[in-house]
């Protein structure tokens, strides 16, 4: 269907979303959240292994 062509489609117009859109949506989604925890959780290590690092480098560490 072009820009200028005004027929209507046998698709739904307006907010209607197919329930295979929905579905991959809800896919979508749930694979964003794992990623975004992954990613929290990566930050997360590396942040508490620079702190170590530091505290075991520090002046006044026990060696």
């Amino acid at each position: 269907m072009t820009m200028s062509d005004s027929r209507p489609t046998a698709e739904p117009s307006g907010n209607a979303i197919s329930d295979a859109e929905a579905e991959r949506r809800r896919r979508q989604r749930k694979r964003s959240v794992a990623i975004a925890l992954v990613l929290v959780a990566l930050v997360a290590l590396f942040y508490a292994i620079t702190i170590l690092q530091m505290t075991a480098n520090s002046p006044g560490a026990a060696s």
